[in-house]
């Protein structure tokens, strides 16, 4: 089955809002998102360059998502494949912390970082000392 239709983009062109939704649906179809999992980052899954390079306009391509999913509850990451094109998932793995690294923060553990400062005498303090006397007011983005 088939998911993109319309024009055919460029093998390099970022996910169209139609490729992002058919991807959303595959990881779903998947069992993969559950109340518990986030989405940490979905992007286009780039083709092998010798694919790029033979790439003719309006030629078929085959279009691809990159997603790293979190479970919020229980810990764990993965990293997974969607084949857009075939509504399937291609490859699926394991991020383990130790070896592969870390997903990005989620926007719900920015949040918490805010509201444990917020809540903080010591940073609160530290914010009076420079002037700021609405913790509020002050926007962090926690790296």
């Amino acid at each position: 089955m088939q998911l993109i239709t319309g024009t055919r983009p460029h093998p390099l062109d970022p996910l169209a809002a139609s490729e992002i939704d058919a991807a959303r649906r595959v990881l779903a179809e998947a069992g993969l998102l559950t109340e518990t999992v986030r989405v940490a980052y979905l992007g286009l899954e780039e083709p092998p360059k010798d694919e790029v390079l033979a790439h003719g306009p309006g030629a078929p391509i085959t279009r691809r998502a990159r997603a790293f999913l979190l479970d919020v509850t229980a810990g764990a990451a993965g990293d997974v494949i969607v084949n857009i094109t075939a509504g399937r998932v291609e490859e699926r793995h394991p991020i383990d912390p130790l070896t592969d690294g870390q997903v990005p923060m989620l926007d719900e553990e920015h949040e918490r970082v805010r509201e444990v400062l917020r809540a903080d005498a010591g940073w609160i303090e530290a914010l009076r000392r420079r002037g700021v006397h609405d913790p509020a007011s002050v926007w962090l983005a926690a790296l």
